[in-house]
């Protein structure tokens, strides 16, 4: 097998795994808008745009602030590169500090930058949806982000 066949097989199998990641999990949780949460292991939680989720044995409150980029591929169209998705957070105190603000992006073969480990936690951004579709503008998609949170301990 030649340089080039090698390649564009890995190309293929690289997309072909970026493809079924995309299309996991359509109902990811149900969003909610302020959710008090206990994390002693690893826990999912889903957070729409503007929402917030408290971490009770830490007194924090992680919010959902907005998505930065969304560069990912549209469905059902033909891409050079498959693009990106990053959002960013605000992590605080519970008595109205200002907090600290994060992004965590979703790219392939990158999956640090998909991680922070903040205030005792390891955060991790899962997943984005929606997925985007050709047409569609980014005002029109209502974000919801899942996020995999357990204790950096």
């Amino acid at each position: 097998m030649n340089i080039k066949s090698l390649m564009l097989s890995t190309l293929i199998v690289l997309n072909l795994l970026t493809f079924l990641a995309a299309c996991g999990e359509q109902n990811p949780e149900q969003p909610s808008t302020l959710n008090s949460i206990s994390v002693k292991s690893q826990r999912s939680i889903s957070i729409k745009i503007g929402d917030s989720v408290e971490l009770g044995a830490k007194d924090l409150t992680i919010k959902f602030v907005d998505i930065k980029e969304d560069s990912r591929c549209p469905r059902n169209t033909a891409c050079i590169q498959e693009g990106q998705v990053s959002a960013i957070f605000n992590i605080s105190r519970r008595q109205g500090s200002k907090g600290q603000t994060f992004q965590l992006t979703l790219k392939t073969l990158q999956p640090d930058l998909a991680t922070q480990n903040i205030e005792g936690y390891i955060i991790k951004l899962n997943r984005v949806t929606p997925y985007p579709e050709a047409g569609m503008a980014k005002a029109d998609r209502p974000y919801v982000v899942t996020l995999l949170i357990e204790p950096a301990d």
